[in-house]
């Protein structure tokens, strides 16, 4: 799955509504990450509105994982992702 597709607001608002229920609709907009050392993150979205009490979500796209690094994740069905 090309990483550009999580820029899309259909798909913005599907993974937020996922994550924090069908209040964060149309709250939440992709941004840039780069951190101090250099890396750069798949995709952050940020809240619209800085008065809204909503999460940075920060996404990363794996095309392997195993069970150690899946303790904060959110299962997805593996038979609609390919990378």
């Amino acid at each position: 799955m090309p990483k550009h597709i999580l820029l899309d607001p259909t798909v913005v608002n599907i993974v937020v509504e996922t994550i924090l229920g069908p209040n964060s609709k149309d709250q939440y907009s992709p941004w840039p990450t780069e951190w101090p050392n250099r890396t750069v993150s798949d995709i952050l979205y940020l809240p619209n509105s800085s008065e809204d009490n909503f999460p940075p979500i920060l996404i990363e796209v794996q095309c392997n994982s195993n069970n150690a690094e899946n303790g904060n994740s959110v299962p997805l069905n593996p038979d609609n992702l390919s990378c």
